[in-house]
């Protein structure tokens, strides 16, 4: 049979239609699914044996409070002071993890900071002697949005130890001194 096109048309809407109609449920609902993720093999030469495991002890001030951070972390804490509270990381990486000039940056850019030069980071940079050695000392602030990060490198002889505390500018006096006493309690945990 040839239909005239603009019946044509409308036989195509009326089919829409009807298949519109019937293809929706009865609940009217969004249905959310969780599909199991797909293991990831890892080769034996990249896990680490319990033995040579890399843990650390600390002294923290009694207001800080431990979390469960991500995997990548030793550790993590809330650090209140009097208007929040910042979030503090504790990681390691074998070897330098890269320069200090490229996690500096990166670091800036969390909190809306250019990058700088190696030259104008170790300027403001301090270095101080902690139970695991040297370490320097970093604190990058941003006052137009509040924002600031203390961070701790250490450079050990096999990896490099990053401790690094987010936390608003306006907190900075509050909780440096105590940020440097426990990154100076940091040593490594022998059994």
């Amino acid at each position: 049979m040839n239909w005239p096109y603009y019946l044509n048309k409308y036989l195509y809407l009326f089919l829409f239609l009807l298949f519109a109609i019937f293809s929706c449920g009865k609940d009217n609902h969004i249905r959310t699914y969780r599909l199991p993720k797909k293991a990831i093999e890892i080769s034996a030469s990249a896990t680490s044996n319990s033995d040579d495991e890399f843990k650390l002890k600390w002294k923290k001030p009694e207001s800080w409070i431990e979390f469960d951070g991500h995997s990548m972390r030793l550790a993590s804490f809330y650090v209140p002071y009097s208007k929040g509270k910042g979030e503090l990381s504790i990681t390691n990486f074998v070897g330098m993890s890269g320069s200090i000039e490229a996690n500096i940056n990166r670091w800036r850019g969390q909190i809306s900071l250019a990058p700088e030069s190696m030259e104008n980071i170790m300027a403001v940079s301090k270095s101080y002697n902690g139970r695991m050695g040297n370490f320097l000392f970093f604190e990058l602030a941003n006052k137009n949005i509040n924002q600031a990060i203390l961070a701790s490198i250490f450079q050990l002889e096999n990896s490099t130890v990053f401790i690094k505390l987010l936390i608003d500018q306006s907190g900075l006096d509050e909780v440096t001194l105590e940020y440097l006493r426990f990154s100076q309690s940091l040593s490594k945990y022998e059994e």
